[in-house]
Order: structure tokens, then C-alpha cells, then sequence
């Protein structure tokens, strides 16, 4: 039987982060980050209505309208990676900028996830780690499923 304290999500883990162990070829490093607060939700749709009301007024007359449902996935991860850079990443560490060094910095990362389309592969680890906080098992297997990237239990 089901027990309600063992199904609730942890409010403060949401809302004020823990580090999560990532992986990409089995070299490991930390991201910390808040889960998907409410903050995060209203955030990503205020960034999705925006671009939908910035690319409507630049059509041209007659075309079709775009709405939150028919972003273009490129836009859509435009707008998940500024939620989670602006919402949810707090800090990483373990990972280096070459083999020699430096760590990147917590700015570095940030900065990563305001470019998903070069940097697809962090993005995909920063909201798996996002829902790995949350409570959301089904983002950890998911990102568990690819060939190079994992994310582990929190620590």
C-alpha cells in the first residue's frame, strides 16, 4: 500500500537545491539546482508567451499565428534554458574548463545553458538534475537512457 510521506515532495529540496552527480563518458562532476519551483514554471511560460508574441508581430500578414503549443523546438529550448539558468542552476563543480584546469565557474555554466543549441548536451543534464530534485524519476531514467550522459541519486 501507498504511503503518503513517502509519495510528497520535498518542498525544501525544491526550493532551496542540492547538488546532483552527473556523468558524460563516465567522467562525473556536480551540478546544484533548485527543482522545478513555481518560480521555474512561471518564468518558462512567460519567456514561451513572450517569443510567441515577438515572432507574431514580425509575420507577415496572413501567415499563421504561433502559439505556446506550436513553438519551434529550437525557440522552446531558448526558453528552458533561460528558466533554468535564471530559476534553478545554482553552482557546479568537478568540471574543468581543459585537462589542465580551471573548474568551470558557476557564470561559465550559466552561460552554457543560454546557448542550448551548442551546448544541447548541458542543457539536457542541468533539467535532469532540475528533476532529479524535483522528485521526478522519469527525467533520471530518461537521461540514464543516452549513450554518455548520466545523472546519479542526490547525495
Amino acid at each position: 500500500m501507498a504511503v503518503l510521506n513517502r509519495i510528497r515532495l520535498d518542498a525544501d529540496r525544491i526550493n532551496d537545491g542540492r547538488w546532483v552527480t552527473v556523468q558524460v563518458d563516465g567522467e562525473p562532476f556536480e551540478i546544484k539546482t533548485r527543482g522545478y519551483t513555481a518560480r521555474y514554471r512561471d518564468a518558462f511560460q512567460r519567456l514561451r508567451m513572450e517569443r510567441v508574441r515577438e515572432i507574431n508581430r514580425k509575420a507577415d500578414p496572413g501567415a499563421l499565428m504561433v502559439t505556446v503549443d506550436t513553438l519551434p523546438p529550437s525557440i522552446e529550448d531558448l526558453c528552458l534554458g533561460r528558466a533554468l539558468a535564471d530559476e534553478c542552476f545554482l553552482d557546479v563543480r568537478g568540471l574543468l574548463e581543459t585537462d589542465d584546469g580551471p573548474e568551470v565557474s558557476k557564470e561559465t555554466f550559466r552561460a552554457l545553458l543560454l546557448e542550448p543549441e551548442a551546448n544541447r548536451l548541458f542543457l539536457q543534464l542541468a533539467q535532469a538534475a532540475a528533476a532529479e530534485v524535483t522528485g521526478d524519476r522519469s527525467a533520471l531514467k530518461q537521461a540514464n537512457a543516452g549513450n554518455s550522459a548520466t545523472v546519479s541519486e542526490p547525495i
